[in-house]
Parts: structure tokens; sequence; C-alpha cells
């Protein structure tokens, strides 16, 4: 019991440790409300673990105006608002860059390698995954109703955090 809830403290503290590290890493390229890009799964996956969190994995294109009408209309607000950092742990990748990440074991990869991998084809789609990178809701993808995505998007969320507090 002692080993395994200091394995706990031991493991909570690197969560802690991987997160502050990834903000500051993430602080240059982004504003204070900014959805932080995809940098490293290993440490995403850390922090959903020590948090009890799912990830919530969106999936875009530079030059898709539906992929910016999520962040700025949908996304960005529910963070300014502080809605989301007890709800999930949100990840931007936009494929155009093609950025190189660590993956789930932290080899090295990239955005396009990693959207192939969950067979993401269409932008915007949202992925709503465990710290294994098991899917924990039915995706999210493009907006078919501008009237209803917060709903679709609160029901996703709503459905991971339950999951994963089962």
């Amino acid at each position: 019991m002692t080993n395994q809830l200091s394995s706990y403290h031991t493991l909570h503290w690197l969560a802690l440790l991987l997160l502050f590290l990834n903000n500051t890493a993430c602080s240059a390229e982004q504003g204070p409300a900014d959805v932080p890009p995809l940098l490293d799964l290993h440490a995403s996956a850390l922090q959903a673990q020590a948090q009890r969190l799912p990830i919530m994995l969106v999936f875009a294109t530079t030059h898709c105006p539906y992929c910016h009408q999520v962040r700025e209309d949908f996304i960005r607000p529910l963070m300014q608002q502080g809605e989301l950092s007890q709800r999930v742990i949100v990840r931007w990748i936009d494929v155009d860059l093609n950025r190189s990440i660590k993956d789930w074991q932290g080899n090295p990869t990239d955005y396009r390698r990693l959207a192939a991998q969950y067979g993401v084809s269409f932008y915007p789609t949202l992925l709503f995954i465990d710290a294994q990178g098991k899917e924990l809701t039915e995706r999210l993808i493009g907006i078919s109703n501008e009237e209803f995505y917060a709903a679709y998007l609160e029901s996703r969320m709503q459905q991971a955090l339950s999951k994963l507090r089962r």
C-alpha cells in the first residue's frame, strides 16, 4: 500500500512538472486563452491520468474556416471562462503544420502520422480520449448545425468525463 501511494505521489508530481514545462513551452506560441498545441502525447497522457480527465484532441487545418470557427466560437470562449480546465485537457493539432511531437511512449512522430493513426481525414474532428489513447465518445466531425454545436460539444465532454470517473 505504501509503495502504491508513493508511486501515485511520484506520478502526480511528474505530471505536474510536465504540465508546467509543456505550458512554458507553449507560452511563446499562444496567448493566455489560446488553445494549446499538442507537443507531447506522453506528457498529456500523464497529466490526464493524474487529473482523471479526458484529452480532447482537436484535429484542424490552417485554412479551414470551420476549424477556425470551432476554436474562436466554441473552445476559446470556454477556456476564457475557465470552463474547460476542470473537465478536459485540450490539445490543438493543425495537420498542415505537421509539427514533430512525442507519441504515447515518448518517441518522435508528427501531426500527420497521428491523424492517420486515428483515421482522421475531415476537419475539424474532435476526439475525446483517455490516457491510453482510447476513444471515449463518438467523434465530433465538422459543424453540421451551428445552433447545436455547443450542445454537441458539451455532451461529448460530459460523456468522456463520466466514462473516466466511473
